[in-house]
Order: C-alpha cells, then structure tokens, then sequence
C-alpha cells in the first residue's frame, strides 16, 4: 500500500514539474503567430539578421512589383500595415527580447520603389 502511495506521488509530481516547465516555456517562446517566411531562419546575431532581411526584401519586392502585391503578400503572412504611412510591421515576443521586422516603402503610380527593411529587438 505504501509503495502504491510513493508511486503515484512521485507520478503526480512529474506531471506537475512538466507542466510548469511546459507552461514556462510556451510563455518564454509562445509558438504565436507564426514567423513570416521571409523573416524565418534569419542569423542569430542582429547585424547579420538584418543584413539577411534586407537582401530578402530587396529581391521579394525587386522589379514591378505593385503596392497592391506588397500589401497583400505583408498582411498574408502577418504583418500590421499601414499603407497611409507605408510601413509594415511584425512582432514577436522571445523572452527576455521583442523582436521586430520592419518594412518600409515608396510607391509611384502604384507601383514599389525604395523598398527597406529592418530587423531588431528591445531586450530586457
């Protein structure tokens, strides 16, 4: 009987231990919203991360492409536009930092020119 007790003590303390961890990793890297395909993979030092999104910009949005596509593809995969100002913006929280990717953009006549982007955090 006492071994039976035991058991299920020590059975109900790894359910509690795991689901604490598992809570406390969800709140540190929520899986919510879902990374834009051209912010995914990025290098992990900023400097480089940036550079990279920058390169991924230029060659998405390079060419014809309209302000009509640009909006649509930014708020398709997540981003919050604001097509007054003509910036798009996504957000994502990894504890201890919130990331950003930034986008920003000209247009004539409809159509994209001097497309930027930007890549950043603010950390605790």
């Amino acid at each position: 009987m006492l071994r039976k007790i035991l058991l299920i003590g020590f059975i109900s303390s790894i359910v509690v231990v795991g689901g604490v961890v598992g809570c406390a990793y969800l709140i540190m890297y929520p899986p919510l919203p879902l990374l834009p395909e051209i912010a995914k993979g990025l290098p992990r030092k900023f400097s480089d991360g940036e550079r990279e999104f920058q390169r991924r910009v230029a060659l998405k949005f390079s060419g014809t492409t309209t302000e009509a596509e640009l909006v649509t593809y930014l708020e398709t995969e997540g981003f919050t536009v604001d097509i007054a100002g003509r910036r798009a913006v996504f957000e994502k929280g990894y504890f201890p930092c919130n990331l950003s990717w930034r986008i920003f953009w000209e247009a004539d006549g409809g159509s994209v020119s001097n497309v930027k982007a930007q890549y950043d955090a603010m950390c605790l």
